[in-house]
């Protein structure tokens, strides 16, 4: 049986739309000689100044590989974090050293858009694009001037930052609307294993965990109305329950109250520096969550297991400390014995997988993470709807 209403329409447009669409019509295989600017998703994350988990640097490979096969010269854009301003704890450094010992090539790290690469130098990175707070501006016209400067010289523009695809930033939709562009290998591979989603079978299980309760508030909304059952994380849990104190809080109070939500029962919490588990309902305002309780663990887990689909975005807990990593552990090994699909996405979220070996075991690992939210409930993607844009637009001239 497959679920009805938005979930299933919104995701079809998106993916039948796009999949396998090639943005300007080229394959990545034709293109020689060219100058190819790339935008990729290289969101890791990182612990201090360390790549934490280099799943979406590997997943670019294959592009990359595709480009420099065909001696095209490659510069990539990309984003690390939320930075305010050019801060240095969020430099692409580190991910230009990674690419360049998995690429067996140097890639320089060009901190400026006026900083031509080096000479000789058959791929680049450029610093991290939301250094520059037009990538993220509410105005249209910052964001063009932006994708104007990005695009100067470049035959091309390859979109493959499918973790992204649901901004609306200048690297993600204007760059690409101004054409010639085409999808990447990794986008167009995301979109043909995300299958399950266009008719997910019921009962559709959504895990949403990681933080910025207020942010998601909408999506939870229009998600559990369009027929998903919502697990939500200490964090979430916490943040939307302290949302619905307040107020103005009505959005919140409707997530809470409708019946597909799921809150955990109890929480591990920091009590004044004191790990100690309560529930939900005696959370004070003093108190952190770090982690789902042990009942609710075994709850969401009995949810999962039992589900039709499962999608499962964002760590459940506070993943960067020891004791808030037991949610996520019991959550991957609920997904590795669920019988249905089971699309597990994010930045983090998928490390406890890896981490227990159990990727193997679960449908699709997918380097999306918010974006899978966004596709089940049928919200526009101005990245997708970019590249359908960006298909008519003329091949760039031969190689120079």
């Amino acid at each position: 049986m497959s679920v009805d209403g938005p979930v299933v329409a919104g995701s079809r447009l998106a993916l039948d739309e796009v999949a396998g669409a090639g943005g300007a019509g080229l394959a990545l295989d034709e293109l020689a000689g060219a100058a190819v600017l790339a935008r990729l998703d290289l969101n890791v994350p990182l612990a201090g100044r360390a790549i934490a988990d280099d799943a979406r640097v590997r997943a670019a490979l294959p592009t990359l590989r595709r480009l420099l096969a065909g001696e095209n010269r490659v510069l990539a854009v990309a984003h690390l974090g939320r930075p305010a301003g050019a801060e240095p704890r969020l430099s692409l450094a580190p991910v230009a050293a990674a690419l360049a010992r998995l690429l067996g090539t140097d890639v320089p790290l060009v901190r400026d858009r006026d900083e031509r690469p080096p000479r000789g130098a058959r791929v680049a990175l450029l610093e991290n694009v939301r250094f520059d707070a037009r990538e993220t501006s509410a105005w249209g016209a910052e964001r063009r001037a932006l994708a104007d400067e990005l695009r100067a010289g470049a035959d091309l523009v390859v979109s493959d930052a499918f973790g992204s695809l649901h901004r609306p930033h200048a690297s993600i939709a204007e760059l690409v609307e101004a054409g010639p562009a085409t999808a990447g290998a990794l986008v167009a591979t995301e979109l043909e294993l995300l299958a399950p989603l266009r008719a997910p079978p019921a009962p559709l299980v959504v895990v949403v965990g990681g933080t910025r309760a207020r942010e998601k508030l909408p999506l939870l909304e229009r998600l559990a109305a369009a027929g998903a059952t919502l697990l939500l994380g200490a964090q979430i849990a916490e943040g939307v329950a302290r949302a619905a104190a307040e107020p103005d809080g009505e959005r919140a109070r409707r997530v809470l109250a409708h019946e597909r939500t799921l809150l955990p029962p109890d929480l591990l919490v920091d009590d004044a520096g004191r790990l100690r588990v309560v529930a939900l309902a005696d959370l004070r305002p003093d108190m952190r969550a770090i982690d789902l309780g042990p009942r609710a663990c075994a709850r969401f887990g009995g949810r999962i297991r039992a589900a039709g689909t499962v999608v499962w975005n964002g760590p459940p807990g506070f993943q960067h400390a020891p004791a808030g990593r037991r949610g996520a552990e019991a959550l991957a090994v609920a997904c590795a014995d669920a019988s249905g699909p089971t699309i597990v996405g994010g930045g983090t979220t998928s490390m406890p997988l890896r981490a227990l070996r159990l990727a193997d075991r679960v449908t699709h690992v997918s380097t999306g993470g918010t974006v899978l939210l966004h596709l089940l409930a049928g919200d526009p993607l101005p990245g997708l709807d970019a590249l359908r844009s960006a298909r008519r637009a003329p091949a760039p001239a031969p190689a120079r």
